[in-house]
């Protein structure tokens, strides 16, 4: 949750001094991310656009980038917060993780549940299956969902994500993919089934109670 406000000093007022002073001190890479740190945690409006403009610059380092699109998230309006989904979603590949898991705030608004499981998809790749925060924000992005076809289209799309075949997965250690989505699981198997028909359990919902079940009994 990148809800901000606690920092006593960051206010409104400080937005145009911000703003200013960041060009000013751009070859100073702490300097640069004290400002960006400010901005975000102040949403400072004033700062939206120079922070969209180093979200975007693939020659900034991973903290800088980051910082920028907190920034861009909470003081960004609606153009820029738009933008920056689908510069999110066409570069994910390439982007530091820890910007796909917090662009996962603007679920299901601007980000749908395709979209959803291809970020989270990206999160993974590679020998990193860390999930970076999906583990613990996964179940409150599912709450945001109330429909049940997108709920049984999340959940498939996390099962297949997970891999292995029905009954397979109760003879094997849960891998480190699983530990960190059982929870998104769980919570989208468990909204499936109270909004389904109370004499419907959808196949997606069993499987995923069954899957999560048999890896606690082991």
């Amino acid at each position: 949750d990148l809800t901000t406000g606690w920092l006593p000093y960051a206010r409104d007022d400080l937005g145009s001094t911000v703003a200013s002073l960041y060009p000013r001190h751009r070859a100073h890479k702490g300097a640069t991310q004290l400002l960006l740190r400010i901005a975000w945690l102040g949403a400072l409006q004033d700062c939206a656009s120079l922070a969209q403009d180093a979200a975007f610059d693939a020659s900034e380092d991973s903290t800088t980038r980051i910082l920028a699109g907190r920034v861009v998230l909470v003081a960004g309006d609606e153009k820029a917060r738009r933008e920056y989904a689908e510069f999110v979603l066409a570069d994910r590949s390439r982007l530091p993780k820890v910007m796909l898991c917090d662009a996962l705030d603007l679920f299901p608004s601007l980000i749908g549940v395709n979209d959803l499981l291809a970020v989270v998809e990206s999160m993974h790749d590679g020998d990193d299956d860390s999930g970076h925060g999906f583990e613990w924000e996964g179940p409150r992005l599912v709450d945001r969902l109330d429909s049940a076809s997108d709920l049984e289209r999340l959940l498939c799309g996390l099962l297949t994500q997970m891999g292995g075949d029905l009954g397979e997965y109760a003879h094997h250690p849960a891998t480190k993919r699983e530990e960190v989505y059982f929870p998104s699981v769980m919570t989208a198997a468990l909204r499936l089934l109270m909004v389904s028909p109370q004499e419907t359990a959808p196949e997606a919902a069993i499987d995923a109670v069954l899957r999560i079940a048999n890896q606690i009994g082991r």
